[in-house]
């Protein structure tokens, strides 16, 4: 005799439960635990009012072939790249460098290099300085140069960069800006 469910399976019936095994997903935390560093030698921030960020997602590779990067002096000078980007926007006149950041979080793979500018000197005046050291830098500029281009191949490399300009809230004149149709067409719009 035939079993009932033989027949039922085969005209449609359904079919008995079918357990598979199930493959469990861990996820752990990837990122360096937040801790104090200590302060490079070269750094001595001066009050500012605006800055600039490059930041950008780097694999752990590129996050270590960016800190050997950082920890070796260009020749043939004896100091680092960020030292040599530091006393070169001081030289320039316009800002220092605040140091290239590993990001806590995010896969712990976030870096940001962040510019700080003077604010006795225009924007448009601090981009053209940019490009005369980068074009055509005088001989004892040329290991920042190197440095900082560098340091921009390296950031290009990276993914979902993004470049964000910063300014001191507490110093903007925000009525001034948000009322001048020329600085903030849609001031009208969104207050």
């Amino acid at each position: 005799m035939t079993d009932p469910r033989d027949l039922l399976q085969g005209h449609g019936g359904v079919p008995g439960p079918r357990a598979l095994p199930l493959l469990a997903e861990v996820r752990t935390q990837s990122s360096l635990p937040f801790h104090t560093v200590g302060q490079p030698n070269w750094a001595n921030p001066e009050p500012f009012g605006i800055a600039h960020e490059w930041r950008c997602i780097m694999t752990w590779p590129q996050v270590a072939r960016l800190r050997t990067f950082l920890k070796t002096n260009v020749a043939p000078t004896t100091s680092t790249p960020e030292a040599l980007i530091d006393a070169a926007m001081r030289a320039l006149g316009i800002g220092f460098y605040l140091g290239t950041f590993l990001g806590q979080g995010h896969g712990g793979t976030e870096v940001r290099m962040l510019f700080a500018y003077s604010s006795n000197m225009a924007v448009e005046e601090i981009a053209k300085t940019w490009a005369a050291l980068l074009q055509n830098p005088a001989p004892a500029q040329q290991p920042a140069s190197t440095a900082l281009t560098t340091l921009r191949q390296m950031w290009n490399a990276g993914t979902e960069n993004a470049e964000t300009g910063l300014m001191l809230l507490a110093e903007i004149e925000l009525d001034a800006m948000l009322g001048d149709p020329e600085k903030f067409p849609f001031g009208s719009v969104d207050r």
